[in-house]
């Protein structure tokens, strides 16, 4: 079956992309705007433009959380398949990585400056704030959130009376090699 290549259509490099949960459609983002693709054929479905220079996006259903940089507005939530702007917020220096938690409730995220943080998707209050951190998710149940920093592995739970735990992952490195 012949791969399906899409016309890009971004004005910049592309330095971002999340897939639907159910695999059907596709977001990227680069300079001022958000592409929706559809998966299967690689047809441009959407559009959406926004008021500052994305880095990172998550979706949750049909909701995506675009954030980067910007003096203004640096983190927005757009509905997919409107295209149209449910949130805005604003966050000095904007966030590098993002997340929406499971129940699309909150999200975390990685400010280039200060620690990770877990603000509330409606009102864009952040609940919650700790030490720099280079990745950030959350479990499945949206109940513990997980960042790395260096050798560190931590996690967070309970975001209204925050319990922070962390262990020095184990590094090791193995050199592989083969012969003909």
């Amino acid at each position: 079956q012949p791969e399906v290549v899409p016309d890009v259509g971004h004005a910049g490099s592309i330095v971002t992309v999340a897939l639907s949960h159910d695999g059907r459609w596709a977001v990227s983002g680069s300079d001022l705007s958000l592409k929706v693709w559809d998966v299967a054929s690689g047809k441009l479905l959407r559009t959406i433009v926004t008021d500052f220079e994305i880095r990172t996006l998550s979706l949750h259903g049909t909701r995506i959380l675009a954030a980067g940089n910007s003096h203004a507005v640096t983190i927005s939530i757009h509905e997919a398949i409107s295209g149209q702007t449910i949130r805005k917020h604003s966050l000095l220096g904007g966030l590098d990585q993002a997340t929406f938690s499971p129940d699309g409730r909150k999200f975390a995220g990685i400010p280039p400056f200060g620690g990770w943080g877990v603000w509330d998707a409606d009102s864009g209050v952040r609940a919650f704030k700790n030490s720099l951190a280079n990745d950030i998710v959350f479990s499945k149940d949206g109940s513990r959130l997980f960042t790395t920093t260096g050798d560190l592995l931590r996690w967070a739970a309970n975001f209204d009376r925050p319990t922070v735990a962390a262990w020095k992952a184990e590094i090791t490195a193995r050199a592989r090699c083969c012969s003909p």
